[in-house]
């Protein structure tokens, strides 16, 4: 796939088939990542992988929990402020239900500081990421409803996250279980185009 077809191809993935990813094929998603454009040449971007199965579930747990002790209970789609057409946040309210889908590995984008361009950098990386994993039959997904679980000391520790590290985007990587389809995208709104 070249990198307009991925680019083309990515979607937010969230059913991962049981499987565990190769070590070799992370460095190498994570050797994408690093080449995206970086401000003044900083490379802020640092990273924590997770793929031990109950740190997961201990990540989707704790997060969940904070999640419904902050939203009392309402119609679902608005209790996770998704579109009413979006089932996906009736799922907050289930016992069993796993803020990280099964994915069998998480990749957290971070650097040591936050300000400047060190924010969009890492977004950068992570799309660079994103766009990788599909090239190679992955499925991704951005999950920012555990960001604030990802900074409590607890989860921290438990990442084995440096004391400097400051998670900025966290990513959930695996085998879709089935083939995604991109969804609709609005064509470029240009507002100005001047020759």
């Amino acid at each position: 796939m070249n990198a307009l077809e991925a680019i083309g191809a990515r979607t937010s993935v969230r059913a991962f088939r049981y499987q565990t990813l190769d070590d070799g094929l992370l460095l190498r998603l994570l050797e994408a990542a690093v080449r995206a454009p970086s401000a003044f040449d900083e490379q802020p971007w640092e990273f924590v992988v997770v793929e031990d199965r109950v740190t997961l579930r201990r990540i989707s747990e704790t997060a969940l929990e904070a999640w419904r002790h902050e939203t009392p209970p309402r119609p679902p789609h608005r209790a996770a402020g998704l579109p009413e057409r979006d089932g996906r946040a009736e799922g907050i309210w289930k016992p069993d239900f796993d803020l990280l889908y099964g994915a069998p590995a998480l990749v957290v984008v971070g650097a040591r500081r936050r300000g400047g361009f060190v924010e969009g950098a890492c977004w950068m990386a992570a799309e660079n990421l994103l766009v990788a994993a599909t090239s190679v039959g992955l499925g991704g997904c951005v999950v920012g409803s555990i960001l604030d679980t990802l900074r409590t000391p607890e989860i921290r520790a438990l990442i084995n996250a440096p004391a400097p590290f400051e998670p900025i985007v966290p990513i959930i990587l695996g085998v879709p279980k089935e083939p995604p389809h991109p969804t609709p995208r609005r064509p470029p709104e240009i507002v100005a185009w001047r020759k």
